[in-house]
């Protein structure tokens, strides 16, 4: 799955499918992430965990609608070096993403 095959699958809005295709475009947009890979140091455009940028992190999981809203999915579990986990955006961790939301950081592929 590419992100141009996103396009074509998914043509409507998010806000516009059921809750079975979210979920279906979720796990898609988990895939695609995956495939252009992680960050080595973490950002964020947000105000949260701004102590943490530039630190290195291990993804631990994808996190699921047991712990997140689906609307605010896809994210992920990632653990810092000190043994802090929280969830993040793509965003925040994925590079291409990250870059478009105004990193600067050197180093994070």
């Amino acid at each position: 799955m590419t992100w141009e095959d996103m396009k074509i699958k998914y043509p409507e809005y998010r806000e516009n499918m059921s809750e079975e295709r979210e979920k279906e475009f979720v796990n898609d947009c988990f895939s695609c992430y995956e495939n252009e890979g992680f960050a080595k140091k973490f950002w964020s455009p947000f105000e949260d965990y701004k102590d943490r940028e530039g630190q290195g992190f291990e993804v631990i999981e994808r996190c699921t609608t047991e712990n997140q809203d689906l609307s605010i999915l896809p994210m992920w579990n990632i653990k810092f070096e000190d043994g802090t986990i929280i969830g993040a955006y793509p965003e925040e961790i994925i590079p291409r993403e990250m870059g478009d939301n105004g990193c600067i950081l050197d180093g994070i592929q």
